[in-house]
């Protein structure tokens, strides 16, 4: 899946959690801002990951994520 790219703050320094257009996401479970690496999944897949212990997963809360952006 996909989203457009992540939404870029007003200026230079520390910045907290990932932040993207909701209305350009295609609703998929599994899905990729473009020109970024990063692969965000739902907290909907993320409980079903709970429930039925799949494990070897590291899963980052994309809202705590610390980031540096220079303009």
């Amino acid at each position: 899946g996909r989203c457009d790219d992540l939404l870029i703050p007003k200026q230079s320094g520390r910045v907290r959690g990932f932040e993207f257009d909701i209305e350009k996401w295609d609703g998929s479970d599994f899905f990729g801002p473009e020109n970024t690496g990063y692969l965000f999944c739902t907290e909907r897949l993320n409980k079903l990951f709970e429930k039925h212990q799949i494990r070897k997963t590291f899963w980052i809360n994309m809202k705590e994520v610390d980031w540096y952006y220079q303009e």
